[in-house]
């Protein structure tokens, strides 16, 4: 081969909806499956459907797709950024602030850096109820000073963007932040895990995965129409 260079073809928003919501089904098949072998039969491993489909494991299918997505919204909003730049357009370090911010939250849900932190915190100080499970705490914090920071930036988006990408945020932070904390209240009132429990991560797995896809398609439309579409080359040597 003597272009050092592969160029990735154009992926059309409709087929990458497609793909992914029914990737999603596939997902909560599974996770249906493994809710029932784990709080009907109480099996933990349930012909291994538990550990590779169940939306509250780590590690698995769910947990891929959904750090895939949000490595993929960060490369786009990188490469927006870095074409802004380039063409001396407005806010290029903002784009590539977004791409920072979506980049770290891939490495957690992948790394589970919000374990880590949890396990510190609960270390330090005793609390309960909806913050049973405290690294809540610093992480809305942390969505309150990004909304901050980024608020001017976000209001000199074209309207499509902003409503693809504040839904997006709703979205995101309700499910990883606010339905955590439901439940974490529900297992602390009930004394463990149970059914409920189980509906309860769905739910939230459901919402982050529902934004990180209208993120990616919303970048996607930016990209479209504002840059004609990004082209993604890969050095092969």
């Amino acid at each position: 081969m003597n272009d050092p260079n592969l160029v990735l073809g154009p992926l059309s928003r409709a087929r990458f909806l497609l793909v992914s919501l029914l990737i999603l089904i596939v997902l909560n098949v599974g996770n249906a499956l493994s809710l029932v072998a784990l709080y009907r039969h109480q099996a933990e491993f349930g012909l291994g459907v538990v550990p590779l489909f169940g939306f509250d494991r780590e590690a698995n299918f769910p947990t891929f797709f959904n750090g895939a997505l949000l490595f993929g919204a960060a490369i786009l909003a990188v490469g927006i950024g870095r074409a802004r730049g380039a063409a001396k357009l407005s806010h290029p370090r903002s784009w590539l602030g977004v791409g920072a911010i979506l980049g770290f939250l891939a490495l957690d849900e992948l790394c589970s850096i919000h374990d880590t932190l949890d396990i510190l915190i609960d270390g330090q100080v005793d609390l309960s109820g909806p913050v049973n499970w405290p690294w809540v705490i610093p992480y809305a914090l942390l969505a309150v000073g990004v909304g901050v920071v980024y608020l001017r930036f976000f209001f000199s988006l074209p309207r499509p963007t902003q409503i693809g990408f504040g839904l997006a945020a709703v979205l995101y932070v309700f499910g990883a932040i606010g339905m955590e904390m439901i439940a974490a209240a529900h297992v602390e009132k009930v004394g463990g895990e149970d059914m409920t429990y189980g509906l309860f991560f769905t739910i939230e797995e459901n919402l982050e995965i529902l934004a990180c896809i209208l993120a990616v398609d919303t970048l996607m439309a930016f990209a479209r129409g504002h840059h004609r579409g990004l082209t993604i080359g890969v050095r092969l040597r």
